[in-house]
């Protein structure tokens, strides 16, 4: 097997080994990673904003707000006013949230870090600079593909690739005012449809979803 099948096949089995232990947390206790990551960081610190949270877990602000309203719903945490500042709201555990992380199993983050702390320092360091490697090159390649969706989007709404530049049901031969300005209506809304029909919702915001939670933090 080539090198770079090897790599992949690397970067499936810590995928795949992230996500089946996202289900089992969901099936076995009802909740996510990213639900038990937030309550956990309450548990070190209560009473904190939804900025604070997010910047320790590297969660998106949207995301944790989502979370926190799940876990609202469920009992799991309560939310009040700073007393220093009333506009801030700052999240704190609950009875049931300190039960459910009694019972709770620990993440696949806690297991990571006592095997990791385990490697000498110059293991650590290799292993470190070869996965912010690995990250830049996908991120880099997720830019390059984003740039050319959208610069493929844009020339398909402009009419471009067919004969003429000239979108479909649209007169090339315009006859005096009214025929140069219904030809012009019709160019605008068939470029509109088009972009219709090619738009994608979407995916609903992580911060988010369950879905959306497994895919920002699997750990």
């Amino acid at each position: 097997m080539e090198t770079t099948q090897e790599v992949l096949l690397a970067l499936r089995r810590i995928i795949r080994t992230m996500d089946r232990y996202s289900k089992h947390l969901m099936s076995r206790y009802g909740m996510t990673t990213p639900q038990i990551s937030v309550l956990r960081e309450l548990e070190r610190r209560d009473g904190r904003g939804v900025v604070e949270v997010g910047r320790a877990l590297l969660l998106s602000q949207a995301t944790v707000t989502g979370i926190l309203n799940r876990l609202e719903a469920r009992g799991l945490i309560e939310r009040r006013r700073a007393q220093d500042d009333k506009r801030r709201i700052l999240a704190w555990l609950t009875p049931q949230g300190k039960a459910v992380l009694r019972d709770a199993p620990p993440l696949l983050s806690e297991s990571f870090n006592e095997r990791f702390g385990s490697l000498t320092d110059w293991e650590q360091t290799q292993l470190l600079s070869s996965l912010q490697r690995v990250a830049a090159m996908m991120e880099a390649h997720s830019v390059v593909v984003g740039v050319k969706l959208a610069g493929s989007s844009q020339a398909r709404s402009s009419g471009q690739g067919e004969p003429g530049g000239t979108p479909p049901g649209v007169n090339r031969t315009p006859t005096g005012p009214k025929g140069r300005e219904k030809n012009s209506q019709t160019r605008t809304e068939a470029a509109q449809r088009g972009k219709e029909s090619r738009h994608v919702e979407p995916r609903p915001s992580t911060d988010m979803d369950r879905a959306g939670e497994r895919d920002t933090l699997g750990s």
